[in-house]
């Protein structure tokens, strides 16, 4: 499966659980951590286009992009705590490497 063929076939209604075992069926998140420096940059870029790209997609869609007068961007998928969203003194928790984020939101933002 690939990520058009995961958002195609994602439920409605879903947990964090199942997000991401479904998203598992399009990328393999457990190797992403085995990747050199350059190809979590490569990765990232990847993704970080996509984003942009899609954030696009859905202003052109008429979807709602902000919210009060400030950018606003729904995301239903696990809350993964990192160097943009830690809210504590020490390191980001990197056992999420292996959770995948899920758990994440009642854990840091609860």
């Amino acid at each position: 499966m690939n990520l058009i063929d995961f958002a195609k076939t994602l439920p409605a209604d879903f947990d964090e659980l199942e997000f991401v075992n479904h998203l598992k069926q399009s990328v393999n998140l457990s190797q992403i951590k085995s990747l050199s420096k350059a190809e979590v940059n490569n990765l990232f870029d990847a993704a970080q286009f996509l984003t942009d790209y899609i954030l696009l997609v859905r202003e052109h869609q008429g979807q709602e992009v902000e919210e009060d007068g400030h950018p606003y961007v729904m995301y239903r998928g696990p809350y993964i705590q990192n160097v943009l969203t830690n809210q504590t003194d020490g390191p980001s928790d990197f056992a999420q490497l292996d959770t995948f984020g899920v758990g994440g939101a009642d854990k840091y933002l609860g």
